[in-house]
């Protein structure tokens, strides 16, 4: 059971949804056969996520609340913060932010409870993301520098400059340029040194954007050229 859902995340990670599906979906039946309720909860998430990941919104919300009704009846708090979380996907992806937004912020307080930093980082993550969303800079930049803090401590790189990315994009907002030319070197020292290629590209991307605000038209050009050769 643990190694077939072991192999739905592998799946899940490489985008591959049905496969992801398909093994989440055998680690159930033995989880149920063995009637071991945590690792039923967990597969359900897996196989909930998944399906809100190839499109299938309403049947990944579905099996979310099945885990989660699982997880409050054996006070499994480390299954349900990432349940919830995936909920805050789901409203996310329908674009009802603020919904997202309260999911996020409950599994968050579970998070914090039972101290699962990496669940704590990915969460402000996400909530950062909504208000941006949402328009709400200040609130998107507050939970976007918390995640970097995180990110440092824990030293996830990767999510460190991915943030780093998206408070550029907050502050060019803002048009707040020093704060973008900042944001913007230290998300690219990351990614030359992670040799991330799409990450390369996201911060091509955002300076042709501040370029183009600061109406240097052919730098702009040059980069989302740059941009666009690498997507």
């Amino acid at each position: 059971s643990l190694i077939l859902m072991s192999m739905g995340n592998l799946y899940g990670d490489m985008g591959r949804w049905d496969k992801a599906i398909g093994h989440f979906k055998n680690s159930l039946l033995i989880s149920e056969e063995l009637n071991n309720l945590k690792r039923k909860a967990s597969t359900l998430k897996g196989i909930g996520l998944a399906c809100l990941f190839k499109g299938d919104t309403s049947t990944g919300y579905s099996y979310l609340n099945e885990s989660i009704d699982i997880c409050k009846k054996i006070k499994s708090l480390d299954v349900y913060a990432m349940a919830l979380n995936n909920i805050g996907i789901y409203y996310d992806m329908l674009g009802r932010w603020k919904k997202a937004i309260e999911a996020y912020k409950e599994s968050l307080s579970i998070a914090k409870k039972i101290k699962n930093i990496i669940v704590i980082s990915n969460i402000m993550n996400n909530i950062g993301f909504a208000y941006s969303s949402l328009g709400e800079s200040k609130h998107a930049i507050y939970y976007l520098k918390e995640s970097v803090k995180i990110a440092d401590k824990i030293g996830d790189i990767y999510n460190k400059g991915i943030n780093y990315i998206h408070l550029g994009e907050e502050y060019l907002k803002k048009d707040e340029f020093k704060e973008v030319k900042y944001y913007i070197s230290r998300a690219e020292k990351i990614f030359d040194e992670l040799d991330d290629k799409l990450g390369l590209a996201d911060i091509y991307r955002l300076k042709a954007k501040l370029l183009k605000k600061l109406k240097r038209w052919e730098d702009s050009e040059i980069f989302f050229k740059k941009a666009i050769t690498i997507y």
